[in-house]
């Protein structure tokens, strides 16, 4: 992989915490996301969030995005996130995750 591809990967997974964050820090959209879950049958589950000192956290919190990508999306398409992933970097998860 180029040092491009890295940078890329690097600022998926920096989307990915953001988002994370947003949710972690407000109890009101972590609300609207449950509901989300719930209206589309997926079993209600709290995003991972990250820990610096253990090194597999950061597989746990691609693993838990891309579980709940479609819950996301519909949450983005209804309120206004401080950040939302691209197409991009959704795929870059992916791959990412799979290389694991």
């Amino acid at each position: 992989m180029d040092i491009m591809g890295v940078r890329s990967v690097s600022d998926a997974i920096a989307a990915g915490r953001h988002t994370v964050g947003y949710f972690k820090h407000s109890p009101l959209a972590y609300s609207q996301l449950q509901d989300i879950q719930l209206e589309m049958n997926v079993e209600p589950k709290r995003l991972q969030q990250d820990i610096r000192t253990r090194w597999n956290s950061t597989y746990f919190v691609i693993e838990s995005l891309l579980e709940q990508k479609r819950v996301l999306s519909a949450y983005a398409a209804d309120h206004d996130p401080p950040t939302t992933l691209t197409a991009n970097q959704w795929a870059l998860l992916e791959k990412t995750k799979d290389m694991s």
